[in-house]
């Protein structure tokens, strides 16, 4: 066979999913021509297919270098660039792709897209324009374009285009849903109360029932698409789409096990059903059954690689919200190929933002989520994660109405309950907060985020530890990695005296607060004996933590051959003079996290390190090693002299320092402070003067 002929035998295959053997033929043609272009470019982009993103990468780029002007190449080069996370590169190769064939309406498409998701709309717009300037038909341009024109706020131009889509394509379900969406924005009737009239007649029509099912599904109500579909699957067993509708609309409600049966039944009729294949694999995931689910997602992504809905899923499957190495990057690739597909994709937003969320990536999770809600204004997730980001940033009130809006649209979805309780507790609405943590864990006995956060209110607002330990245990039965249940019944342990179980807990603060865990190139000190050892310990909190750390640092002194103290910059004069055996400097880390001195890979002179925070562990494991030992901290003899004679012209008495607030004083750390008005009391006590130390 010529290599024509092993190309044209190759592409439908390619198309087809059948990937193997048509990079068999591909392979034919290098042996014959090893600089066969076309043959490296699509070898490459099976490459891509198949997750081996460094071998496309190598492909495209030998495919360029034998034939520069190669426009189509340069177009799966930007789409490769865009999945991995590297806009600017993409665009650049869509412009390369577009001059070397300026009616290259694919490259315009992608090119939008990438704008799209960036948020640099009007370029978005301009480039979809361009696409169809040169192909009018193109409806995936076309149906885009509406997309974004609905992201932008301009409902009368979307709804044109998306009625230019079905009246081209009446097929388009998509299409159909948004111009309905649309249309009912600007006053228009929609289709639902059409089809309703309709299945008025033939209650158990199944096209009819099939559509209005899809309708509801896809505004969330699934109950009444319950329904309506039950008697149309009862009437038509054999219906594959019906049981895949029906399956859906149970899996809307929660009936997982039922849900996963219909689906089953449609697979059983029609095996290369992806959508049920999709659903399928994400109420076994949701069941906590990821061996089963994990192969049925492969099997939906093999029977439809570009479907948005198949790549999200498949990347679901590889996020473990309970793993605390979990790999965000991984899923995050999946998604955003997803919405390189279908820019829309709420589902797809909502997972991404999950994704920059746990990489603690919050400007760009909340944009994602503003996306996701503008998308979809029925995503009580999209509402929830927003809330919690919201939350997060101090802005309790707007947290509140957007966690009242999740609620609106699902009353009993227990993460958004859990989060409003959350909410609640920072307003000082102490009974409502435990109602909604509470009914949340009602509605999912298992929701490890209701149990902690009910445990964590019970013993922060009634001292009650009894009553509260058994929420913290339920939260950390359910997931081992909940940072905030582990530091929050550590600390709980603390205040009872149970030192072991407590310092155990508060080894968790890093991954519950955020604090960041410096990556130096010398050992973890764990208590074994120092010796001669130098050991580097630095901050990891706020300047008040250091002070109180600090009070570690003598006995720590007295045990190493040298230590090296890394401190807030305003606190090294002081550790200077109170610790003069040890090294004392400013922290060698940088607002972003990143070392200035020392790197993963570049030794810090020391033979261990240790965070601040790990040394009251190592060094008072039992409440006897808490024994008095003095001031700890050396002041400036200069200031003393000089303070002594302000403080004694302030008259007789017994001086207190006092302080009441923190330089952050965010709404949820005002729970851990007492307002100066409330010092009325002890400021009447005769024979002591109070100092202002803020």
């Amino acid at each position: 066979m010529t290599a024509a002929d092993l190309l044209d035998a190759a592409l439908p295959l390619h198309r087809a999913g059948r990937l193997a053997e048509a990079l068999a033929l591909y392979r034919r043609m290098l042996i014959d021509d090893p600089a066969h272009a076309d043959a490296l470019h699509l070898s490459a982009m099976i490459a891509y297919q198949t997750g081996r993103t460094a071998e496309a990468l190598s492909g495209l780029g030998a495919a360029l270098a034998l034939q520069p002007r190669f426009p189509t190449a340069y177009n799966s080069l930007g789409n490769v660039l865009a999945d991995l996370n590297m806009p600017e590169e993409a665009l650049a190769a869509y412009a390369v792709a577009i001059r070397q064939n300026d009616r290259y309406v694919e490259a315009y498409g992608n090119r939008a897209t990438v704008l799209q998701h960036l948020g640099r709309r009007e370029e978005a717009a301009d480039s979809y324009a361009r696409a169809l300037t040169f192909d009018p038909d193109n409806l995936t341009a076309r149906f885009n374009y509406g997309i974004l024109q609905r992201e932008m706020g301009r409902i009368a131009p979307a709804a044109n285009a998306f009625y230019a889509v079905v009246q081209a394509d009446p097929s388009r379900s998509a299409a159909w849903r948004h111009l309905a969406i649309c249309l009912r924005g600007l006053g228009h009737p929609d289709a639902e109360a059409c089809l309703r009239r309709a299945l008025e007649a033939v209650p158990a029509d199944e096209e009819l029932s099939l559509e209005l099912g899809v309708l509801l599904n896809g505004r969330g109500d699934h109950g009444e698409a319950c329904r309506i579909l039950t008697p149309a699957v009862a009437a038509h067993p054999g219906n594959a789409k019906l049981h895949f509708t029906f399956g859906t609309a149970l899996q809307g409600m929660g009936r997982l096990r039922e849900a996963v049966a219909q689906f089953r039944l449609a697979l059983d009729r029609e095996p290369t059903m992806q959508g049920a294949c999709n659903n399928l694999g994400v109420a076994l995931l949701e069941l906590g059954m990821t061996g089963e689910a994990v192969p049925v997602l492969r099997r939906a992504l093999v029977l439809s690689p570009d479907d948005a809905v198949a790549v999200n899923n498949h990347g679901t499957s590889l996020e473990d919200r309970y793993d605390p190495a979990c790999d965000f990057e991984r899923p995050a690739r999946w998604y955003r190929r997803a919405l390189r597909l279908r820019p829309d994709y709420g589902k797809a937003l909502v997972n991404l933002a999950g994704t920059h969320i746990g990489m603690r990536e919050t400007i760009r999770a909340e944009h994602l989520c503003r996306r996701a809600a503008a998308a979809d204004p029925r995503s009580v997730e999209a509402f929830s994660n927003l809330a919690g980001l919201l939350l997060e940033r101090d802005d309790t009130a707007g947290a509140v109405r957007l966690y009242r809006r999740a609620l609106a649209l699902d009353a009993g979805n227990p993460t958004a309950l859990t989060g409003y309780g959350l909410a609640l507790q920072i307003l000082g609405r102490i009974g409502e907060a435990e109602a909604a943590h509470r009914r949340a864990l009602e509605i999912d006995g298992n929701n490890a985020e209701a149990a902690g956060n009910l445990g964590m209110m019970i013993w922060q607002y009634r001292q009650d530890h009894a009553a509260a330990e058994p929420f913290m245990n339920l939260a950390l039965s359910v997931n081992p990695s909940l940072g905030t249940a582990h530091l929050n019944r550590g600390m709980m342990r603390l205040t009872r005296g149970d030192l072991a179980g407590g310092w155990e807990g508060y080894r968790w603060r890093f991954r519950a607060k955020g604090y960041v865990n410096r990556r130096i190139a010398a050992p973890l000190w764990r208590g074994e004996e120092p010796g001669g050892s130098r050991m580097l310990v630095w901050r990891e909190q706020g300047v008040g933590d250091e002070i109180l750390f600090a009070s570690c640092y003598p006995a720590l002194i007295a045990r190493a051959g040298h230590v090296v103290i890394e401190c807030d910059r305003r606190l090294v004069p002081l550790f200077a003079r109170s610790f003069p055996r040890a090294t004392v400097r400013a922290e060698s880390v940088d607002a972003a996290g990143r070392e200035t001195i020392h790197s993963p890979d570049r030794p810090p002179g020391v033979d261990f390190h240790v965070p601040a925070g790990n040394l009251p562990e190592l060094l008072r494991g039992s409440l006897s090693a808490f024994e008095p030992q003095g001031p700890w901290l050396a002041a400036d003899p200069a200031l003393v002299e000089r303070w002594r004679e302000r403080l004694a012209a302030l008259g007789p008495g017994l001086r207190i320092g006092i302080g009441w607030r923190s330089q952050l004083m965010t709404a949820e750390r005002k729970a851990a402070y007492v307002l100066l008005e409330h010092w009325g009391p002890l400021f009447a006590v005769p024979g002591l003067v109070f100092v202002n130390l803020q």
